[in-house]
């Protein structure tokens, strides 16, 4: 379970949701501190099909200025401007997954969920669609604790017995904070 793997599910840690149903209920259900974060791909897609053919011309755009605006006061200004049906859509979604302004923790200028897009079309190419979300989460943070240890020093521990000791996934390393001097 990704919740369970240390330094994954963190206050200020974002993950970054595809509007999937069955994602978004795993991410609810396990994640007690990360919060989440709708990829614009999805909700400009999904909230497109819900806007009349004025708010169609001006709509998306106006969402992905407010998505980027630098400031709380600016994403509120943007969102005047939404026409009425953009309001009620958007409106089904707290301000901190759709605004970057309201999701400190989320600091990449490019969201993306090509990765899950993936995994998604892999799982239902082979008929697990309804296991997928744990399984997805349990890999991205497995890959982001790889990300994380591979920038940190490592060092040998003396004996099998002392990795186990101190908890080390790798029986013959440790991760160790690097020293400013």
């Amino acid at each position: 379970m990704a919740a369970a793997i240390p330094g994954f599910d963190e206050k200020g840690r974002v993950i970054v949701v595809d509007l999937e149903k069955g994602l978004d209920t795993a991410v609810d259900q396990n994640m007690k501190n990360a919060g989440k974060f709708n990829d614009e791909l999805h909700v400009t897609k999904n909230m497109s099909k819900k806007l009349g053919p004025g708010e169609k011309a001006t709509g998306p755009a106006l969402y992905s200025r407010a998505l980027r605006a630098p400031s709380m006061l600016e994403v509120e200004v943007i969102k005047q401007s939404f026409g009425p049906q953009q309001h009620a859509y958007l409106s089904k979604f707290p301000d901190k997954e759709l605004y970057r302004a309201h999701s400190p923790g989320l600091e990449d200028t490019i969201v993306t969920s090509q990765a899950a897009e993936s995994a998604m079309s892999a799982a239902q190419a082979n008929k697990i669609r309804l296991v997928e979300p744990m399984a997805m989460l349990k890999n991205l943070a497995e890959a982001q604790s790889r990300k994380f240890n591979a920038q940190q020093v490592l060092s040998c521990v003396p004996s099998e017995l002392g990795a186990v000791a101190l908890g080390v996934p790798f029986a013959w390393c440790m991760l160790q904070v690097p020293v400013s001097t």
